[in-house]
């Protein structure tokens, strides 16, 4: 396999070490078991124009498939490709990101256990008696890697394992481990980031997941991924009472983070994108206060939402400010 000697590192680094299980073991409810054939009814459910996101392993980059059976085929072929080095390079293809159908994952009725959902909101597909649960599931092939990463801006998240054998390493959104993740964000690296990880940064736990089972991953939980065998997982978006406490602190972390674009070496442009996607993603936490107006921390989420969208907006002002004196300058000197 292309990635076979990243893995192995990652291995031999975690047997040198004692990992805690990861304990965060979600109760999920469903009326049809998911399976992998479920994943697949979505993933061809869709027309080849439907921009679903791919990531090819060989190339360790983002790109698309001229056909979704593309990403099949790639999955089906993995462990019987002898020469990764071929020309035409054969890909390692994962599709990321499934949105359910109703006739594919939607079926199911895969839903949050009770508890949950009384002091949450998520992303929701359909509307009135149609209305379901937004999960988006993942096809991953034997041999995929996963860089240490963090997902979306400020939710939870729960992840359901529906097939094949992965290995999921997880870091909790510490200040520690976001200055971490901050300075290698969005890098490239000749070296092994996961290695890297399970040395540098505090409090990982791990989980070796056969079977189906449900586990949560806080508000910027930074985690990477070793998938053993063609695998399957849906994820979903929570935003909760329960995660303000993680989500709000790292929440500014990332504005920080963002709004100083000069100082982390990122274009002040890229910096603008982030601040409008936190911005964006920060509406779901008024939905939350909105829908479940009467839980007792509500005040305290209502300051908090406050205060990060206060210093998003102004950290876009100031950014917005050096882009246009800096197109101002550039004017200037084409002028003269």
């Amino acid at each position: 396999m292309p990635l076979h000697s990243a893995g192995l590192e990652v291995l031999v680094e975690l047997s040198s070490r004692e990992c805690p299980i990861h304990t965060h073991i979600v109760s999920c409810n469903h009326e049809v078991a998911p399976t992998l054939s479920t994943i697949l009814k979505d993933l061809l459910s869709f027309d080849n124009g439907t921009r679903i996101d791919v990531v090819d392993y060989v190339q360790l980059e983002n790109t698309q498939a001229s056909s979704h059976l593309d990403i099949v085929a790639s999955i089906m072929e993995a462990p019987g490709v002898t020469n990764w080095d071929d020309n035409p390079r054969p890909r390692l293809l994962s599709a990321l990101s499934i949105p359910s159908k109703p006739k594919g994952l939607g079926a199911c009725s895969l839903s949050l256990p009770a508890d949950m959902l009384q002091t949450s909101v998520y992303p929701v597909a359909g509307k009135g008696e149609n209305a379901r649960p937004e999960w988006l599931s993942c096809l991953s092939p034997m041999g995929a890697i996963t860089a240490p990463h963090k997902d979306y801006h400020g939710s939870s998240q729960v992840m359901y394992h529906i097939s094949g054998e992965k290995l999921w390493m997880l870091w909790p959104p510490t200040p520690n481990n976001l200055l971490w993740y901050g300075k290698r964000r969005d890098r490239t690296s000749t070296t092994n980031r996961t290695v890297e990880a399970i040395r540098e940064m505090e409090g990982m736990t791990v989980l070796h997941v056969k079977d189906p089972i449900g586990f949560s991953l806080p508000p910027y939980g930074i985690h990477a991924v070793i998938t053993f065998s063609a695998s399957s997982h849906a994820g979903i978006r929570v935003w909760g009472y329960d995660w303000i406490d993680e989500a709000f602190p790292a929440i500014i972390n990332e504005i920080e983070w963002a709004g100083n674009a000069a100082s982390n070496r990122i274009p002040a442009s890229d910096g603008i994108e982030i601040l409008q996607d936190i911005l964006a993603e920060l509406k779901n936490w008024d939905r939350l206060l909105k829908e479940k107006g009467m839980h007792g921390r509500a005040d305290y989420a209502s300051q908090l939402l406050a205060e990060a969208r206060k210093k998003a907006h102004a950290k876009v002002s100031a950014l917005t400010k050096q882009v246009s004196n800096v197109r101002i300058g550039n004017a200037a000197g084409e002028k003269y």
